[in-house]
């Protein structure tokens, strides 16, 4: 009997092991890609590979600077570092209290060759360079979800917009701040996006995205479709852009009924010189391209690299860059909940 319960319990932690690491190491997913081109979309690869001996996490961000790629592991409590076509190179912070240490990072934003970095349980921005050296840290007071950097600026996003007074001079709780401003070169604190009456109260509900680009912060609500413009310096709202109509109507529409849910949501954004770029919850693996008047340009899906797709197999974290010496924008894709690699695409540029 002892030498069966012991097989038996052999057999279930083999079990275990084996689902264990087939969520972190199985290439089963990448069975369904093929490397075919579509149209002018190009499957590149996907990163970490198995040579990398290196996996990744909850990844809540993707940016780059100039030359790599940075991936904020949330639950690893680093940063992953690649060079553009995804080969690994290091891992920047380490869990832990201490400085150059990690704790449950939440957001982490890029400015020239510099890589900063928000704990929430710490209350404070670490700040590396991109060989992943520890330079300084900015401490802060208050709830946050997302860091965004200007010319000068740190915008915080109020997390979850909780209501939270996130210091001393903030107003009262019928006017709580949707940013906390930052100076990086004085320490001056403002804040900017009160409501109400700031848009007609729209900014009541929903949680927001940040992305700077050309002097501006692009601030996207995921749950009303919209995204707020303000000037990064004087914080003044320039417009707003409304994404709903046409061809985002049906997207939505389709991702209510295959989830039977009311409620979608618009996972991440990136905005470059080319437009604003935006995957929606459950859309079947479609990134959306709109223009600064908030039109929509054109829509990339790359669900015909795959076989077989799962309802719940949507692109949740993206990057998009431009690789002119390649005459391609490149895609870099995680999705909800597949292995944990993340996928490259080509697109090739109009000649």
């Amino acid at each position: 009997m002892k030498k069966i319960i012991a097989s038996i319990a052999i057999l279930v932690l083999i079990v275990t092991v084996s689902i264990i690491a087939g969520y972190y190491f199985t290439e089963t997913a990448m069975d369904a890609i093929s490397a075919e081109e579509t149209a002018n979309i190009t499957f590149v690869g996907y990163f970490p590979d198995e040579n990398d001996h290196v996996t990744i996490g909850n990844v809540l961000k993707i940016l780059s600077t100039e030359r790599y790629l940075f991936l904020l592991d949330q639950m690893r409590s680093t940063i992953h570092k690649f060079d553009l076509n995804g080969n690994y190179i290091k891992s920047i912070g380490q869990p832990g209290p201490g400085p150059g240490e990690l704790q449950m990072p939440l957001s982490m934003a890029v400015k020239e060759n510099d890589i900063y970095v928000f704990e929430q349980s710490k209350m404070q921005i670490q700040i590396f360079n991109e060989e992943g050296v520890y330079s300084d840290v900015i401490l802060f007071e208050g709830s946050y979800e997302e860091i965004t950097l200007s010319e000068t600026n740190i915008w915080l996003t109020n997390h979850y917009f909780s209501g939270m007074p996130s210091f001393s001079d903030m107003p009262g709780d019928e006017h709580q701040s949707v940013y906390t401003i930052y100076n990086h070169n004085s320490g001056d604190i403002n804040h900017a996006g009160l409501y109400p009456p700031v848009m007609d109260g729209k900014d009541k509900i929903g949680t927001i995205l940040t992305s700077e680009y050309d002097g501006k912060i692009y601030s996207l609500n995921r749950k009303l479709f919209y995204i707020n413009i303000y000037d990064s310096e004087s914080k003044e709202l320039i417009k707003t852009l409304d994404l709903k109509g046409g061809e985002i109507d049906n997207a939505i529409a389709a991702v209510q009924i295959d989830y039977d849910s009311p409620t979608v949501s618009l996972m991440d954004m990136i905005v470059n010189n080319n437009g604003i770029y935006i995957p929606i919850q459950g859309s079947d693996l479609t990134i959306y391209k709109f223009n600064f008047d908030g039109k929509l340009d054109s829509s990339t899906s790359f669900s015909n690299f795959y076989n077989d797709i799962h309802n719940d197999r949507y692109i949740r974290k993206i990057h998009v860059k431009e690789l002119s010496e390649l005459n391609v924008i490149r895609y870099y894709l995680k999705l909800y909940s597949d292995f944990p690699r993340v996928l490259i695409f080509d697109e090739n540029l109009a000649s």
